[in-house]
């Protein structure tokens, strides 16, 4: 029987840190939430509130902001006395913008609600969150192109909104989130696997 070697003595466990304690044979959870997560939350957030915004002015501005803009596009001051010819325009260009608004708004709503699930860092969460993030986008490119632009009291918003839904999409796979959902999904089949 041959005693191990003094170079055999100075060898660590492997995945084991010299200094630190041997692993108790189940990872812990990670206490805390990296930035790329509280990042994802705030541009989720702020995205979904330039979402609303821009929605309620439209809902709101209804047929006034029809026809303003409907004078931006044609380029005239003033659409003169409204006959039925241009009322009918003006209810067209209304009903657009509003089918809009409403379509930005539902993407918005489930923007939030896989913003809010995705914070814990799921992967199925994250991966929802950037398909409802890239139509929520989608839907904003498609509120500020076309053949009828959109006013341009609605299209601050929507910029804003565009760069939210490019950040929420980078935070969902930064090299910090992903580390994060590794680390609680290792702790997590650990805690099943040792009761």
């Amino acid at each position: 029987m041959s005693s191990p070697t003094p170079a055999a003595w100075n060898q660590q466990p492997a995945g084991h840190r010299a200094g630190h304690p041997a692993p108790s044979g189940h990872p812990e959870p990670p206490r805390k939430r990296p930035g790329a997560l509280l990042a994802l939350l705030a541009t989720g957030l702020l995205t979904v509130l330039a979402s609303v915004i821009g929605s309620v002015v439209v809902f709101t501005g209804g047929e006034d902001l029809a026809k303003s803009n409907l004078e931006e596009i044609l380029g005239v001051e003033t659409l003169g006395e409204v006959d039925a010819f241009t009322q009918i325009l003006v209810d067209e260009h209304r009903d657009t913008l509003l089918a809009r608004a409403g379509l930005v708004l539902f993407c918005a709503a489930l923007l939030l609600l896989w913003t809010l699930l995705a914070h814990r860092g799921a992967t199925w969460a994250r991966v929802l969150t950037t398909i409802f993030a890239a139509f929520a986008l989608l839907s904003h490119l498609m509120h500020l192109g076309g053949d009828e632009p959109s006013p341009g009291s609605v299209t601050l918003f929507s910029y804003v909104a565009i760069v939210g839904c490019v950040a929420v999409i980078v935070c969902c796979w930064l090299p910090a989130t992903n580390a994060y959902a590794r680390a609680r999904k290792a702790a997590k089949l650990a805690g099943r696997a040792h009761p």
